[in-house]
């Protein structure tokens, strides 16, 4: 027992040490609401158990942006292993439940990232007391810490240092057979991308092939070896995970991100550079969890604090390899620590975004950039490279002796910071508090670390140990308190209740919310990027009004869509209005369907009324067609929206098929059911068009009477469209994306490949 614990004792204090700091919150009722756990995370997860549990497959969200794909939205993260084990929670303790399941899962995620980073540094013959430290910096750090309500990274970046652990295996591995580390290696590939969040995935294969080769190793052969490994085992990910990447490839394709994004939108979320100084001086900017944040950019984007030791601790490094280390430069560990000091300057300056000459060169000439927003994101890079670089610090600290004259220097260096920093305060009464506090915090840090130093040499060595504990323990007491996410959490009674506008009836509701009303109440009043506290009492309920709260409790549609991939022409559709004026708003949502739209007003108790709207049947019949290009559908619509043939972009279509309108048309009724599937019964003396004011999408099917399949024609420039013949029928449209079914055959063959090869290989092992 006792050897057990001395082998995994790095590990098990490592779940003792991310767990505590977690348990106040959630022993207290508390759970993590802010941002896109509650506007995205939460809804989707609902809206995904709901659909599985009615055994379906979750592949159309009929509810938000008029339809859209659910499955094929990568962040929603479907086929996640870990992810299905809130099923059995959400279905015992409905939404309430899955909030605590989520947030636990969150720390369980930030543990598994610790432990493979302590593998990491085991690899690399770091001591244990580093080791532990570089992987609590690794989780609280700030580059995740702070993000932990976007889940889709968070559950990323738990696999990223397991990836490159068992590259790093595969790089140690001179044997022919090279099975055994290939499979982990495939699985943890897998897993994150699985994961939902594809710039972290790409970070994490570019630091992978990175660290396969560096330092370069003799022997073309074996390097080629290695190579070919690491490819088939990502190949071998991407086949196994097809059911949910052809899908995402394919919205990939009809979305608004279909070719690039602009630059301006790309470089959104650039490091702020005057932010640097928070490195050291952790609050100098403030923090919203705490106070307020006054700094340009966002909080979470740029939280690169890793605490005052840890920098220190780099800083020694550096001055060890620049002044003690030059005629050793190609020793391996030097060659490792240069290659992460290389690799932290590199990702800071791709960091910077439009604010370095080098992430422009990166977007240019390097397609994947120009997918993704947020340069800041860069900082995963330099958040690994760093944390190496503090446990290699950390032992090179630990070993050596340091001169205490040499290091009085940073002692009285700190007593003159801490000085003049309380003179500059009462003599500049007008400068934020939070300034002098982050650096009278700082001086303190400093001035015990020197402290530290100086005694660890005077001390009579049975005692060296303890001074190494009380270090890492005031280097982990910085971290909690600085880093640790103080505003995203809330009581859970915040998912008890939805907080709402009105009371009509769910199912009959189709409602708009104005990008300058949604907005306003996202960001100035529920989830300020300057405070994380919310400023009045009324905000204690679940905003079931914005786009994705609609998925929770009882469930309506809404024309609006918060999710980073949306149908392209959706996009257009909905700029489109944006720019019509109130009244002319009001005309075209009436013949979309619309019957109720939102807006902002302050005599509201709410801060938000209701405009009722006469609108449009869902399912509407139009006696003819005419052929538009996509150009001019939209201004046609404004010009005739009332006793009009429908608008489409196939002429086969129209040519031949206009027929006069005779009055005797009519939809007898319709149904919607799960994923956007609708049943129509109608009766009609003519042929003509029935539509369906959902979004068109490639894998839509209509069969008439169940035998007669029919194309979906995208009709007024985003809606679905079929022509039928008269008389009296049923109709149904159906979505059966041909991307699911290819992608769902290819990951069943690769594991049922993967199945007959192991167990071959048992029987043959057997034998």
């Amino acid at each position: 027992m006792k050897s057990h614990f001395n082998k995994w004792k790095v590990q098990y204090f490592l779940v003792l040490s991310v767990f505590v700091p977690f348990l106040i919150p959630l022993l207290s009722g508390k759970v993590i609401y802010w941002g896109t756990t509650s506007l995205q995370f939460i809804p989707w997860m609902s809206y995904a158990i709901d659909t599985i549990s009615n055994g379906l497959v979750p592949l159309w969200n009929p509810y938000n942006g008029m339809g859209a794909p659910f499955l094929a939205n990568y962040q929603t993260a479907v086929f996640y292993p870990l992810n299905w084990l809130l099923i059995p929670i959400y279905k015992l303790f409905d939404v309430p439940g899955l909030s605590i399941g989520l947030s636990i899962f969150v720390v369980v995620h930030l543990v598994i990232a610790a432990i493979g980073f302590s593998f990491v540094l085991k690899l690399m013959d770091r001591s244990h007391l580093a080791q532990f430290t570089g992987s609590f910096c690794w989780v609280f750090g700030g580059y995740i810490i702070s993000r932990i309500s976007f889940i889709s990274m968070v559950w990323a970046f738990a696999w990223v240092s397991w990836i490159v652990y068992f590259i790093l295996k595969l790089r140690e591995n001179r044997s022919d057979n090279k099975i055994r580390t290939s499979i982990p290696l495939s699985f943890m590939i897998l897993l994150q991308l699985l994961t939902g969040h594809a710039q972290t995935f790409s970070f994490t294969m570019g630091l992978g092939l990175l660290v396969l080769f560096i330092p370069l190793e003799p022997g073309l052969k074996e390097n080629g070896k290695k190579f070919l490994v690491f490819i088939g085992s990502f190949f071998l990910a991407i086949s196994v995970a097809a059911v949910q990447l052809l899908p995402t490839i394919e919205y990939l394709f009809f979305s608004q991100r279909s070719s690039e994004v602009g630059y301006e939108y790309a470089s959104n979320f650039s490091f702020w550079p005057l932010r640097i100084v928070t490195i050291l001086f952790g609050s100098f900017w403030g923090n919203p969890g705490l106070n307020r944040f006054f700094a340009g950019g966002t909080y979470w984007e740029d939280q690169i604090y890793f605490g005052v030791f840890s920098f220190v601790l780099v800083a020694i490094l550096l001055t060890r390899l620049i002044f003690k280390g030059a005629r050793k430069l190609f020793r391996k560990e030097n060659q490792i620590i240069i290659f992460y000091l290389v690799l932290c300057f590199f990702s800071f300056l791709l960091a910077l975004g439009k604010n370095s000459f080098l992430y422009p060169i990166f977007y240019n000439y390097f397609p994947g950039v120009r997918l993704f927003q947020g340069p800041s994101r860069f900082l995963v890079l330099f958040s690994f490279a760093f944390c190496i670089l503090i446990s290699y610090g950390f032992d090179y600290w630990e070993e050596k002796s340091f001169n205490p004259r040499k290091t009085g220097l940073l002692t009285a260096s700190s007593v003159a910071i801490l000085i003049s920093s309380i003179i500059i305060y009462f003599s500049t009464p007008t400068l934020p508090t939070q300034i002098f506090i982050s650096i009278w915090m700082t001086s303190v840090f400093l001035f015990l670390f020197s402290l530290i130093t100086i005694l660890k040499v005077l001390i009579e060595k049975k005692y060296t140990f303890i001074i190494k504990i009380f270090t890492i323990v005031l280097l982990l007491g910085d971290l909690v308190f600085l880093n640790f996410p103080y505003g995203h959490f809330i009581t859970n009674e915040f998912y008890n209740t939805p907080n709402l506008i009105d009371s009509q009836s769910s199912a009959e509701k189709t409602v708009f919310i104005d990008s300058e009303s949604e907005n306003f109440l996202k960001f100035n009043k529920l989830y300020r990027f300057d405070r994380f506290q919310f400023l009045d009492s009324m905000q204690s309920k679940f905003p079931s009004y914005l786009p994705n709260g609609n998925l929770v409790f009882d469930r309506y549609r809404m024309l609006n869509n918060f999710d980073p991939f949306v149908p392209e022409r959706y996009s257009l559709f909905m700029n489109w209005i944006a720019g019509l004026p109130f009244e002319t708003q009001n005309k075209i949502l009436s013949l979309v369907s619309v019957n109720e739209r939102l807006n902002l007003d302050i005599d509201l108790p709410n801060g938000i009324g209701t405009f009722p709207i006469n609108a449009k049947p869902l399912v509407q019949w139009y006696d003819c067609a005419q052929f538009e290009s996509q150009d001019n559908i939209l201004n046609k619509m404004l010009i005739s929206s009332e006793n009009r043939c429908v608008f489409i972009e196939n002429p086969i279509y129209s040519a031949g098929k206009v027929v006069e309108d005779n009055g005797d048309s009519n939809i007898l009724n319709y149904l919607i059911k799960e994923n956007g599937t609708i049943n129509i019964n109608y009766a009609s003396k003519s042929n003509g068009w029935i539509v369906f004011r959902q979004t068109w999408y490639p894998g839509w099917e209509a069969i008439i009477d169940g035998i007669d399949k029919r194309d979906v024609q995208q009709v007024d420039f985003l809606f679905q469209g079929i022509y039928v013949p008269a008389g009296v029928h049923s109709l149904s449209i159906i979505y059966q994306p041909k991307s699911f079914l290819i992608g769902m055959w290819i990951s069943l063959a690769t594991l049922l490949l993967i199945s007959v090869t192991v167990i071959i290989w048992i029987i043959n092992k057997r034998k």
